[in-house]
């Protein structure tokens, strides 16, 4: 039990899990602590004029907040509670390898790679925030100056239009026209013209008139690689700002500071390019159709088509909040997130999905990548369809019904099953639950070391779900994981729920699971 007394500010960092006793001074006020907004209960000692409350924050990791009532006066406090299972380091591998997983299905769920050109692919060594900067600071120095070169010599095009105009403004008549389709007036106009016409002249008459624009398609793709990059130097700086505010380390934090101050710069530059006044009668480029011969040969539009395929090269990514904006904090939830990435990383790996819903959406023909709850991923496999959803929701029922749904009077919502369907209507699960919970586990004898593994709690869910989901009165669930940042092997208990450590690096297990699994659903 660790004393914290409130008349110390600021309060030190504790751990998860750790329990803490407040102490306040009271005299002859009734004193009321409050820790986010709920009321902690006090306990008095004879003869102290001290009030003690005792608090234990869990998993509760993040800062909260404290309000010590003394009558009319409040006083707010706030504490932070650190993780105590993965450190620092550990979760920027998490964060790394979340958005390099992320990156890699996009490639590969759009085609561009298989899976064995992606386990070739080298990691980038830098962060996120780098690795996005870079690519602005790679790239923006030359776009910036050939839209400077374009400025003074834009591609341009003949544009034809037919427009109506009065006769007496007209140099010559269209003969495409027919007189009789126009109204007819008494105009006084030149008596051989009036005679030409039969003596009656239309009040207006249409010409096809020739000018120049620069709504070409090429300047249309300069205009979408503009707002492209203007678009990500803002998220940049918003994420790079989130991590000044946040904190994540010595070294995070100088990264931050660095590419705030470095995208000033281009901000200022973006909007002074994106306000040439010729750029207003620029069309929206509804799609990309490849280079054409102009954006080819010429050499500033040639600098325009690179930056704008290297944008396409690597698509803003966006989770419920962007990638490298998670806090640390937001642990238990980032692990949930990369587990859930792995997951689909796995079964493609495994199999071959032909289907995707909410990974991948096209925002202003720029791939984006969310993780929501919903369907991932759908692949096939001979006589089976695999689901794969991300966080459903079983509801319970009391009829013999032939949808999946709770057996029982609660709702349950694990973060990862794939559904197998076959032809005949049988439906087997499996379920995947990511734990960032740990607990030791005692030496089996002196000579063992001792080894971590999921608390009894989170076990107790995991049987919940063993046989609880289903239809027609009975579970149809296989087997149940696990998912926990440990080390070690999985291992598979005779009820059908088991625990598999999973941290970057040591996907093979997982890999493992999944082909098991399928080979029983295919014998």
């Amino acid at each position: 039990m660790l004393t914290l007394l409130l008349n110390q500010e600021p309060l030190p960092a504790i751990a998860e899990y750790q329990s803490v006793e407040f102490v306040a001074f009271a005299g002859d006020s009734e004193l009321e602590l409050q820790v986010d907004g709920v009321v902690l209960e006090p306990y008095l000692r004879p003869g102290d004029a001290h009030w003690r409350w005792r608090w234990n924050p869990s998993a509760a990791i993040g800062l909260h907040r404290l309000r010590l009532h003394t009558g009319d006066l409040v006083q707010e406090y706030q504490i932070q509670v650190s993780p105590s299972k993965i450190d620092e380091e550990q979760y920027a591998l998490l964060a790394e390898d979340l958005w390099r997983t992320a990156h890699n299905l996009i490639l590969l769920l759009g085609g561009g790679m298989t899976p064995a050109e992606l386990d070739r692919r080298p990691t980038a060594p830098q962060g996120v925030l780098t690795e996005y900067y870079a690519l602005i600071e790679g790239h923006l120095g030359d776009f910036a100056h050939v839209v400077q070169r374009i400025i003074h010599k834009p591609r341009r095009r003949l544009d034809s239009e037919l427009r109506t105009i009065p006769i007496g403004e007209a140099a010559i008549l269209d003969p495409s026209v027919p007189i009789e389709q126009l109204s007819p007036t008494t105009a006084v106009l030149p008596t051989e013209l009036s005679t030409a016409l039969g003596g009656m002249l239309p009040s207006e008459t249409q010409l096809r008139i020739t000018s120049e624009t620069h709504d070409t398609y090429e300047n249309r793709l300069l205009r979408r690689t503009l707002m492209l990059l203007l678009r990500r130097v803002r998220i940049l700086a918003a994420a790079a700002q989130s991590v000044r505010e946040h904190g994540y380390g010595q070294k995070r934090l100088a990264e931050a500071e660095r590419i705030i101050d470095g995208c000033k710069t281009p901000l200022h530059q973006l909007r002074t390019l994106q306000a040439l006044p010729w750029l207003t009668e620029v069309g929206e480029l509804t799609a990309y159709h490849g280079p054409t011969p102009a954006l080819q040969r010429d050499p500033n539009y040639r600098v325009i088509l690179r930056t704008y395929l290297a944008l396409r090269r690597a698509p803003q990514l966006t989770l419920d909040q962007a990638l490298f904006q998670l806090p640390i904090a937001e642990l238990p939830q980032l692990y949930e997130y990369w587990c859930t990435l792995q997951v689909v990383r796995s079964l493609i790996a495994t199999t071959q999905g032909d289907s995707t819903q909410a990974l991948l959406e096209d925002v202003d023909y720029e791939p984006i990548f969310r993780l929501v709850p919903g369907i991932l991923v759908q692949s096939g496999i001979p006589g089976w369809k695999l689901v794969l959803h991300y966080q459903p929701r079983y509801q319970p029922y009391t009829t013999n019904q032939e949808t999946l749904g709770s057996l029982d009077r609660h709702t349950r919502i694990p973060d990862i099953v794939i559904e197998a369907h076959n032809a005949q209507g049988v439906t087997r699960l499996l379920v995947l639950d990511a734990k960032y919970r740990l607990e030791s586990v005692s030496r089996v004898s002196a000579a063992d070391t001792p080894t971590q593994g999921v608390p009894q709690d989170a076990l107790a869910e995991a049987y919940a779900y063993r046989a609880a989901i289903g239809k027609a009165k009975q579970s149809c669930v296989d087997w149940v994981y696990l998912l926990y940042p440990g080390t070690g092997g999985p291992e598979r208990y005779i009820s059908g729920v088991g625990v598999l450590p999973l941290l970057p690096g040591a996907y093979q297990p997982l890999e493992a699971i999944l082909r098991e699994w399928i080979a029983e659903l295919v014998a």
